[in-house]
């Protein structure tokens, strides 16, 4: 019935229910070679990093090369689209491969804060300044983004900040952002990390 309905099915999202049944099916019958085409059209659709390495697993070192391409292309296109899943993929995927300069190039207005936090450190090791460009060239995502939750990280990722970055370094750096750039609006972190240095200097 599942390959039935899927057939039937005139878009290729309309089979993502099925093609999850199939992927059950074939795990509990451990069905490696199935269960690896059926990720692999699946995968688009739900950028599951665990369902990446099971796919590349299963090929040669070229098509894996091809496969990786293809879809982290298709990750990146997706992000810009403001797909969650794929833009967590696309930060798993740097960490798996230590690239963390390019994560740090992957950070724009749809890159949640709480996902820059997370890979903060490695990032910060990495490229240190250019990670504070990117920070604070980020805008804000206001049609996507839940305010509250967005801010739920900043206590979190202005200790980090600090103790990475002086306070007049960030001041600086913000101050500077804000004076070259006729059109420039800080983004919420730094409208809170700002209001933060300033509690400092009047503590």
């Amino acid at each position: 019935m599942t390959g039935e309905q899927i057939k039937s099915n005139y878009r290729d999202e309309y089979n993502v229910p099925y093609l999850k049944s199939l992927k059950e099916i074939y795990v509990i019958e451990k069905d490696d070679e199935n269960l690896a085409k059926v990720l692999s059209v699946l995968f688009p659709y739900t950028f599951e990093f665990d369902d990446y390495l099971f796919i590349i697993n299963t090929l040669s070192e070229e098509e894996r090369k091809k496969w990786r391409t293809k879809i982290l292309a298709r990750a990146r296109n997706a992000s810009g689209n403001s797909n969650s899943q794929a833009i967590e993929f696309c930060f798993k995927l740097m960490n798996y491969e230590k690239g963390y300069t390019k994560m740090i190039g992957y950070i724009d207005a749809h890159t949640p804060f709480a996902l820059i936090l997370q890979y903060f450190e490695p990032m910060a090791l990495a490229e240190k300044d250019k990670l504070l460009e990117a920070i604070v060239r980020k805008s804000d995502d206001y049609v996507y983004t839940n305010a509250q939750n967005a801010s739920a990280c900043f206590p979190e990722l202005f200790t980090i900040a600090v103790k990475h970055y002086s306070a007049g370094y960030l001041k600086s750096v913000i101050s500077n952002a804000e004076k070259n750039s006729r059109y420039y609006s800080p983004n919420r972190f730094l409208v809170y990390m700002k209001g933060r240095l300033n509690q400092r200097d009047n503590a």
